[in-house]
């Protein structure tokens, strides 16, 4: 249960990002690092692309180097 609960954050962060709030990104990079220190790391590609878009987006393209490789 608490897997969900942290993946539901990436929904929520991903809703948000799209919606173009921008509270949305630290919203995805917050819950994403909650789900990899939780080790469950079934859908973990999907995750990360998704912070990848939201940074790459946001020109930060650093991070994307960082989260990407």
């Amino acid at each position: 249960m608490e897997l969900l609960e942290k993946e539901s954050r990436l929904f929520r962060g991903r809703v948000l990002w799209e919606r173009g709030d921008p509270a949305g990104l630290p919203m995805l990079e917050q819950a994403l690092v909650a789900v990899e220190d939780s080790q469950d790391l079934g859908f973990i590609f999907i995750y990360a692309s998704w912070l990848a878009e939201a940074l790459f987006e946001q020109g930060r393209l650093d991070d994307v180097e960082r989260l990407t490789h």
